[in-house]
């Protein structure tokens, strides 16, 4: 096993103490948000679009974002648990998920956005049609 790099060993054991606390709370809200962000989605698609239609699957998309920020939790704490030695196979798990997990969350916000979007722009059309 590697030992950390001087740049990376600036934080010392108080440090990475504080930044495991940080991460329990993290992780501790990872499904609420995940789930909340799912069933407001869930809502906005079920009055966009028919019962049958493909999109209603994007609402998985904030459960997966929450699934990934969970994993890259996950490989966080194994790497402050073996502290201060570094394991870089990990390292770059912990990297990918993180890289996994933002191009989920774009995409989740892209799609929040385009549903609010068509559901204002329908609203609009409807109250320029009875005006």
């Amino acid at each position: 096993m590697r030992v950390w790099p001087i740049r990376n060993n600036c934080y010392g054991v108080a440090g990475w103490a504080i930044y495991r606390r940080f991460l329990m709370a993290d992780t501790s809200f990872v499904f609420f948000y995940g789930l909340g962000f799912s069933l407001l989605l869930t809502r906005l698609l079920a009055t966009l679009t028919t019962p049958t239609s493909r999109w209603r699957g994007v609402n998985l998309l904030p459960l997966s974002v929450a699934l990934t920020d969970a994993m890259e939790n996950l490989a966080l704490f194994a790497l402050l648990a073996a502290y201060p030695h570094f394991l870089p196979t990990l390292g770059d798990l912990a990297g990918l998920v993180t890289l996994i997990k933002s191009v989920l969350t774009v995409a989740s916000l892209a799609t929040l956005a385009g549903c609010v979007g068509t559901h204002l722009w329908r609203r609009i059309r409807q109250v320029m049609r009875l005006g």
